[in-house]
């Protein structure tokens, strides 16, 4: 899954390699993260033997076959991590959350050999390295940037309590224009115990609701110095892909593009490569124009691309670019 190939499917194409980038942040964009991967501590004795992925701006879903190749059961505790939220930088930054739910806010489900799992939540908040879960606690202020009170609770803390938040670093006070801006990160991550029998396949399957970064590109943006290290997340060469926008109509005045962002480093916490992945990428209308990194994708249907690779051993998270011909699509 490296080089940069050009594959030409009307007006839908994909861009190769692969790519490891943080979030989107712009001032004219929303919020991107990259979410996925199942993680444990280190093992050699429990192989991801298959991966099924399905990516899109709607849901990213994800089989996997795990083998424990040993001849003694092994009960190991697995996480699946959300997305950090640096709440300092989104204090202003609009992002919209595709559940209402504060904490689980991507609507994480998860079971293994089909029977559902109810994991425990743990979320967390750290400032400059330290963990604050404890002194939000002790203010009742709510971690999750998407709790819908949060801001409302900061406002009407004490003013002897929203100095002592201040002195901390955790939150700022603009009262000149009754403003706050809290300043933590935010972590969230779902845990279960779970049990690979000896020497046969568990099949873990979860799915959840991205959080899809949206930003304006256009020809311009495309080709200027500034913009280099977006067009490097998704092994866009930016002059091509301009012209295959001028070629198509769609060179004048600005396009919405939507990113979504997927972790698959942490498959090399299991034992081995990935024995195969199967990759899908669903734009979801024709007509749009998807770039990604992931070489040798193929066209499945008008909204579609898959691929399947053999032995992966990812040293870089996979992220994909849906731009829209229609800002309705």
């Amino acid at each position: 899954m490296a080089g940069v190939r050009l594959v030409r499917l009307g007006f839908l194409a994909a861009l190769c390699g692969i790519v490891l980038a943080g979030p989107a942040g712009a001032n004219d964009s929303t919020a991107a993260f990259a979410a996925g991967g199942l993680v444990l501590t280190e093992t050699d004795a429990i192989g991801l033997v298959h991966e099924e992925l399905y990516v899109s701006r709607a849901e990213v879903r994800v089989r996997y076959v795990f083998r424990n190749a040993t001849d003694a059961d092994v009960e190991t505790l697995v996480a699946f991590p959300l997305p950090d939220i640096d709440i300092s930088y989104y204090s202003e930054v609009p992002i919209e959350a595709p559940t209402d739910e504060p904490d689980n806010f991507v609507g994480f489900t998860v079971k293994a050999d089909g029977v559902a799992i109810e994991p425990s939540l743990h979320v967390t908040a750290t400032l400059a390295g330290k963990d604050v879960t404890e002194i939000l606690a002790v203010y009742g202020v709510p971690i999750s940037r998407f709790a819908p009170d949060l801001y409302e609770k900061l406002w009407a803390l004490p003013r002897a309590d929203q100095d002592a938040l201040q002195a901390r670093g955790l939150a700022y006070y603009e009262r000149d224009y009754e403003g706050v801006y809290p300043q933590w990160t935010q972590h969230a991550a779902f845990t279960w115990m779970q049990r690979f029998p000896a020497g046969q396949d568990v099949v873990v399957e979860h799915a959840y609701h991205p959080v899809v970064g949206t930003r304006f590109i256009s020809e311009y943006t495309l080709t200027i110095d500034e913009e280099e290290d977006f067009r490097d997340r998704y092994c866009l060469d930016g002059a091509a892909v301009a012209e295959r926008l001028a070629a198509a109509g769609a060179s004048e005045g600005l396009l919405l593009a939507d990113e979504v962002g997927y972790v698959l480093t942490t498959a090399n916490n299991w034992a081995g490569p990935i024995g195969r992945l199967d990759l899908t990428v669903d734009i979801g209308v024709a007509g749009n124009l998807a770039a990604t990194c992931a070489e040798g994708l193929v066209s499945e249907t008008p909204t579609t691309l898959v691929g399947s690779f053999r032995d992966v051993e990812p040293t870089r998270d996979l992220w994909v670019l849906v731009i829209r011909r229609d800002p309705e699509s």
